[in-house]
């Protein structure tokens, strides 16, 4: 099945089991609800994904439940990257408001190297997704209105309008995390440095 075949591309994730217990909430239906939440070690922006790909991520979080942002909302920003191996681009993927079914991938140089059915994985360049999660297939690749840079349309590798179960990766942290971590700790007055007080 593709969830297998998920894991074993990539071994170090930690997997938790999802239902989606209600859809279409938020400004562009562009949320669900799941069943898990932090009582079950869920936190903000970690990947909500399924055999498929790449699903969302979570927006916010209860005892046993959490909201997801889908990654067709125009809200989202996830660093993507052309899988394909002689071209390697990379740019901001993002959801289409009023499209449900298209997302689109900005900040591409003009002569980008990105073509109709290329396959766009995470970068892991937004910091808070493993890279190589599937968002999708480039529909088109167009020129920016001002001619200075390409957008591609791409065709999201998950069903939305058929989600039922979905899969939390609970055990990454990239450095987006650690860097607010550290903020955090600076914030409260650094480190104790030399560790040995007089």
């Amino acid at each position: 099945t593709q969830l297998l075949n998920f894991k074993n591309a990539h071994p170090g994730l930690k997997l938790l089991a999802a239902k989606v217990v209600s859809r279409d909430l938020g400004d562009f239906k562009d949320t669900i609800l799941i069943d898990k939440g932090s009582e079950d070690g869920l936190k903000l922006n970690m990947s909500v994904i399924t055999g498929s790909g790449l699903v969302g991520i979570v927006d916010g979080v209860y005892g046993h439940l959490a909201k997801v942002m889908l990654i067709n909302s125009p809200k989202t920003r996830i660093g993507g990257m052309n899988l394909r191996g002689d071209s390697r681009v990379a740019g901001i993927v993002n959801g289409i408001a009023g499209s449900d079914l298209s997302l689109e991938m900005r900040n591409m140089a003009r002569n980008a190297d990105l073509l109709p059915g290329d396959t766009i994985v995470t970068s892991g360049y937004s910091g808070y997704h493993p890279a190589g999660l599937i968002i999708g297939n480039i529909e088109e690749v167009l020129m920016d209105p001002g001619g200075l840079t390409k957008v591609a349309t791409i065709a999201p590798a998950v069903n939305f309008s058929h989600l039922e179960e979905v899969m939390v990766v609970t055990n990454y942290e990239g450095f987006a995390k650690t860097l607010e971590d550290e903020e955090k700790k600076q914030a409260e007055g650094g480190t104790v440095k030399g560790g040995k007080s007089k």
